[in-house]
């Protein structure tokens, strides 16, 4: 779920409720905030009001969607050899856990950036750690949940009215529907 930064606390039971178990959220955060989730506490469990839940990441960067490109690096390996370190750094100091990261690498209306594979097989010819694997969300998820089964945190509640002001798609009016 890219770009919009305000959630409805519904959008838990819709997605749980349409077999839809996982979510990521890369929200454009410089427009509105994003919500108060650590990086420890992440990936976390979404809670709608009725108990529905969906196992869910928020980016980590302003860029959301865009983190990938802007805030990583992976444009090329010089990129990433100059950011990653770092903000891995931050994620170490947080107190994360586990042994992967989610990273959005998408656009506003672009094609395929076909070179990200060529930048991941170059990173990873070059070190051994960390690896740069290209794959979907849920194969990032089911990952996580074989190797450390239920353990993440729960959280619940909105991330409403960043985009009350520019666009009728917002979490109230969602919520109304």
């Amino acid at each position: 779920l890219n770009d919009v930064p305000g959630k409805s606390w519904a959008l838990p039971l819709v997605l749980a409720s349409s077999g839809i178990p996982y979510v990521m959220l890369g929200a454009n955060n410089s427009l509105g905030g994003k919500p108060d989730i650590p990086l420890a506490d992440r990936p976390f469990w979404w809670a709608s009001q009725d108990g529905s839940r969906v196992l869910s990441w928020l980016s980590y960067a302003d860029e959301g969607y865009m983190e990938g490109w802007y805030t990583w690096g992976l444009g090329s390996v010089s990129g990433a050899e100059s950011k990653l370190p770092g903000i891995i750094t931050d994620w170490e100091s947080s107190g994360y856990a586990y042994n992967a990261l989610l990273v959005p690498y998408a656009g506003d209306d672009n094609d395929p950036y076909p070179t990200l594979s060529q930048v991941a097989a170059d990173w990873n010819a070059k070190y051994s750690q960390p690896k740069i694997v290209i794959g979907q969300p849920e194969d990032f998820f089911d990952s996580l949940l074989d190797t450390y089964g239920d353990v993440f945190p729960t959280f619940s509640g909105d991330a409403a009215g960043h985009w009350e002001d520019v666009s009728t798609v917002t979490p109230v009016s969602t919520s109304r529907i």
